[in-house]
């Protein structure tokens, strides 16, 4: 059995704090980084890759996420990540790179608390 993991999920909770807020993933979906950034993006650009995580299932982002404890832990992560990036004909590189800093951000936090990322940085929202 697996230990349990702190990871990111969607949330819709304090969506609207920022009028560029957005969330296309169902409510509790994993997320994770995306795979590439425009060039040039800004983290109020129109495009939102600088300030979004992608859904694991349905490839959309969201500007909030919270954070949430993965009963499968590093195995279970590990699976929704190479599942996301086979699925969306991406190559299987650096997926431990990414499981480590999810887990390390993910748990600088208490369990629950929601929170925005800009420009690689997470910070706790207020709610």
């Amino acid at each position: 059995m697996s230990t349990p993991i702190p990871i990111f999920v969607a949330t819709r909770q304090t969506q609207g704090q920022r009028d560029n807020d957005f969330c296309f993933v169902p409510e509790g979906e994993i997320v994770t980084f995306p795979v590439f950034t425009c060039e040039g993006e800004e983290a109020d650009g129109a495009c939102g890759c600088r300030r979004s995580l992608c859904g694991v299932h349905s490839s959309t982002g969201t500007t909030t996420m919270k954070v949430a404890l993965l009963e499968g832990g590093r195995p279970a992560l590990e699976q929704a990540i190479r599942f996301s990036l086979r699925d969306g004909g991406w190559p299987q590189v650096g997926v431990e790179k990414t499981i480590a800093k999810i887990v390390t951000a993910a748990s600088q936090f208490p369990i629950g608390t929601v929170v925005e990322w800009r420009d690689d940085l997470f910070t706790a929202r207020k709610s």
